[in-house]
């Protein structure tokens, strides 16, 4: 079993910039403290269980397999983001585009990955990460990130099914590749 601490810090902008820090130990019982600040008042957000991600414990075969940023694999744990008390300028229902867009604390990914959120903890688990995927739509599901690194995470959502709304996401360990030094 992994007993070892992973710190994972990521920022997300959410709709017009709302903004989010994670951080997750790896070993038994692991929590992911997510943290909702909001840069741009135009809206509200929160985090299901008050950001509290329990990714449970895995053993070292979890990531023995040959399983990439890319593949929504089992093991990992879903949360929502709610946005609420959105102040949406002009009139009438129309079709918003909401952007959330995740992103590391530090500014630097996993070497390798511009997909995995790295452990941010020197005494932590080493060559493992985080991944994160949207799952608002069962039947595609995607890692937030594209392979360059950018956010893929923009959903349609007319005016009046803004404000109470409520996006799903999972996240899981994920092996880090580690590039030869030389």
């Amino acid at each position: 079993m992994l007993s070892s601490q992973l710190k994972i810090k990521i920022k997300t902008s959410l709709f017009l910039a709302l903004l989010f820090a994670t951080s997750s130990p790896v070993y038994a019982g692991l929590d992911v403290d997510m943290v909702a600040n909001i840069k741009n008042s135009t809206c509200k957000s929160g985090l299901s269980n008050l950001g509290n991600i329990d990714l449970g414990v895995v053993g070292v075969e979890y990531f023995s397999g040959n399983v990439t940023a890319e593949d929504n694999y089992p093991g990992g744990r879903e949360f929502t983001v709610t946005v609420t008390d959105c102040a949406i300028q002009g009139s009438g229902n129309v079709l918003n585009q909401l952007h959330i867009n995740f992103k590391p604390l530090n500014g630097v990914m996993a070497t390798g990955s511009q997909q995995i959120f790295a452990n941010e903890n020197v005494a932590g688990a080493q060559n493992i990460g985080v991944v994160i995927f949207s799952t608002q739509d069962p039947a595609n599901v995607f890692n937030v990130l594209n392979p360059a690194g950018s956010s893929r995470s923009i959903y349609p959502v007319m005016t009046a099914d803004l404000n109470n709304s409520s996006w799903k996401f999972y996240t899981r360990m994920q092996k880090m590749v580690m590039l030869p030094t030389y």
